[in-house]
């Protein structure tokens, strides 16, 4: 009987993920702020979330249109950025996690050349 309640016990945690997921839409406006050997580099964008997958679209007035896709899974977040820049792709990789204040956080992959922090901020209107 007690494998039985420790199944049922794994069955309802797998089966509220998806839920705990649903409930925290991220869609709307961010700011992703990437700290880097230059400084602080703010990115305006706006994410879509459709289930687990994530879209943030965006433009930087330089370089032009910016898209991000990813996941996020429970809390964990995951998101991936092909960056354009003098003729050479960068993808940029973001890994972490939503925080219980609804703010974003994590380490980026500058595509192999160097590691950063990020956090992300929704916009209010």
């Amino acid at each position: 009987m007690r494998v039985l309640g420790v199944v049922m016990a794994a069955v309802a945690l797998l089966v509220s993920v998806p839920a705990d997921v649903a409930a925290q839409d991220l869609s709307g406006m961010w700011t992703i702020t990437i700290q880097s050997p230059e400084g602080d580099q703010p990115l305006p964008v706006t994410i879509v979330q459709d289930g687990e997958d994530l879209k943030a679209t965006g433009e930087i007035p330089e370089l032009g249109p910016v898209e991000i896709v990813g996941t996020i899974r429970a809390s964990r977040i995951r998101m991936e950025w092909d960056f354009f820049i003098e003729g050479m792709e960068l993808n940029i990789v973001f890994t972490g996690a939503l925080a219980e204040d609804g703010t974003l956080s994590g380490s980026a992959d500058f595509g192999g050349f160097g590691e950063g922090a990020w956090t992300a901020t929704r916009v209010e209107n």
